[in-house]
């Protein structure tokens, strides 16, 4: 009787060690931080923007202990909330690197940056880094395409990014020429030899 009882006792405590192990390093992100009170913090200037992984050392990044699952970059994505956005998508890109990423951190950098959404005296940095992170694209993931809700319709990313470029003032390097194919459709492509 006393040795089923010690062996008990002994289970219970290894179950409660490893879920108290497992409980500071949850890998999913928990659905209950409140998104709307997110506030961004220039931690660095290279945040976001491949190969950086400084975002996930910003105190502010509710989402630097873990990787999310991937319906829940969209689910943050649908909210419309450029910081929560911004956070999602730069720790996917420094937990695995994507052009589609790198793309939408990017994108919610500019519209952080264009709806100013920061400290005044940070949103110059916040351009210079979406300029950055939409170059980044074409420099380190030209060819990536993210996909339609169908999961199965891709576009590519690389003529949205050029496009970003140029409306945020910036000439995109990279020897890049829109071209338009038999249907009408606008499509980058890259030129033989140095841009400069």
């Amino acid at each position: 009787m006393v040795s089923k009882t010690l062996s008990h006792f002994i289970w219970l405590i290894c179950l409660l060690l490893a879920l108290v192990s497992c409980a500071e390093n949850d890998p999913v992100y928990r659905y209950g931080f409140n998104l709307t009170d997110l506030e961004f913090n220039l931690h660095t200037a290279d945040m976001g923007i491949h190969p950086d992984q400084t975002v996930l050392e910003d105190p502010n990044n509710p989402f630097k202990w873990g990787s999310m699952e991937q319906n829940t970059k969209w689910d943050i994505e649908n909210t419309g909330r450029s910081v929560a956005r911004f956070y999602s998508w730069a720790t996917m890109l420094a937990r695995e690197p994507a052009g589609e990423h790198q793309y939408y951190a990017a994108k919610a950098l500019s519209e952080i940056w264009q709806t100013q959404q920061a400290d005044d005296v940070y949103l110059p940095f916040i351009k210079t880094m979406a300029i950055r992170g939409y170059q980044a694209l074409l420099d380190h993931f030209p060819y990536s395409v993210s996909y339609l809700p169908d999961g199965i319709t891709s576009f590519p990313l690389n003529i949205l990014a050029y496009d970003a470029l140029l409306e945020l003032g910036e000439t995109p390097s990279g020897n890049w020429y829109v071209i338009t194919d038999e249907n009408g459709k606008r499509i980058l492509v890259q030129g033989e030899g140095d841009d400069s």
